[in-house]
């Protein structure tokens, strides 16, 4: 693993900047459905942010990053993730300053305050920055992040401080539209923003894979394999507990699963990286299970539009019906790996 070096006038502002957010305490005002926006002075990214703490839990700065992190946020506020099932911890994307305990920092944030001379003290006092990556742990910040952080902490401190229920209410909850920061640059920092209304895009629709098919292998199973009323669950999921880490930051490897639906046994896993394909990894899944049952099922059911639609060409091929439905079976396997990580029999 690589923890990336940021040069500490670069840690100076971003510490300085969140001190000042966390003495104004927005959360004791503020719920996390309240977003403004803020493009990255870097790359131009919009970073759709929030304030959480609300019900003080933890207190913190979440900026939400892109497409992918806009739609995440979009999704919990309508409460079509739920934290605790939907593995929210390694598919968010987002940059977070968090307040914490000083027993919840690591080594190098303890570094770094030293090394700035900080002291903190108190409940939910010390300062913590993260990244998050989908499919990755949360990981320190590089040194673009950290810009990217200080920046949006800023407009932070301004838009909470302007805010201007009236004009939100008319602007935002009227119009769909939020409020953006832009940075005015000086020598290539960011000195002070320009503030806009700004209508979000709506995510694009998530790439449909194309599988390769073995009609060879596919005519030998027709020819050789019966069938049955099963219905089977085909899904992946991120391992509960678990990560990896030979790479620069440690990830979360996937779990590719397909069950009996109505029995709930395992017909397959297999533990994939972040390299492996998991929709081929799944239809491999599907193939080798109906080679070793000797049968094709009457139904593959899957969790996401964007999983059937992959399959299903592989499932017309072999006269299968295919649909989205609820992965009961799948989510009792997760569940008894979670509360098996709990009881450390893993």
């Amino acid at each position: 693993m690589i923890i990336p070096e940021v040069p500490m006038e670069i840690w100076k502002k971003l510490y300085d900047t969140a001190v000042r957010f966390r003495e104004a305490a927005f959360w004791e005002f503020f719920d996390d459905d309240e977003v403004f926006a803020v493009e990255d002075p870097g790359t131009k990214e919009i970073g759709y942010c929030c304030v959480l703490g609300g019900l003080g839990e933890m207190f913190a700065l979440c900026v939400y990053r892109g497409h992918e992190g806009w739609a995440i946020h979009q999704k919990l506020q309508k409460q079509e993730i739920d934290p605790e099932r939907d593995d929210f911890f390694a598919i968010n994307n987002a940059l977070m300053a968090e307040f914490t305990d000083r027993g919840q920092l690591d080594k190098e944030d303890l570094r770094v305050i030293k090394e700035l001379g900080y002291k903190f003290r108190g409940a939910k006092a010390y300062p913590a920055f993260r990244s998050y990556l989908p499919g990755y742990a949360p990981w320190f910040l590089a040194g673009s992040e950290a810009v990217f952080l200080e920046f949006a902490l800023r407009c932070a401190l301004d838009y909470y401080d302007e805010y201007d229920e009236e004009a939100v209410v008319l602007e935002q909850k009227g119009l769909n539209r939020i409020q953006l920061y832009s940075a005015k640059t000086e020598g290539g920092k960011a000195t002070s923003f320009e503030k806009k209304w700004f209508r979000p895009e709506p995510p694009p629709p998530p790439a449909v894979p194309q599988l390769a098919i073995d009609e060879i292998r596919l005519q030998k199973m027709k020819n050789t394999l019966g069938h049955s009323k099963d219905a089977w669950e085909a899904g992946f999921f991120y391992m509960p507990g678990g990560t990896v880490v030979d790479r620069d930051r440690p990830y979360f490897p996937r779990l590719v699963t397909v069950a009996d639906k109505r029995t709930g046994i395992i017909l397959f896993s297999e533990v994939i990286d972040l390299e492996k394909g998991r929709f081929s990894s799944l239809a491999e899944g599907l193939l080798n299970a109906m080679e070793k049952r000797r049968s094709f099922p009457a139904e593959i059911q899957v969790g996401e539009e964007v999983v059937l639609l992959t399959l299903k060409p592989l499932a017309n091929s072999l006269n299968i019906r295919i649909k989205t439905d609820n992965l009961s079976a799948i989510m009792e396997f997760k569940k008894a790996m979670a509360d098996n990580f709990r009881k450390r029999r893993f």
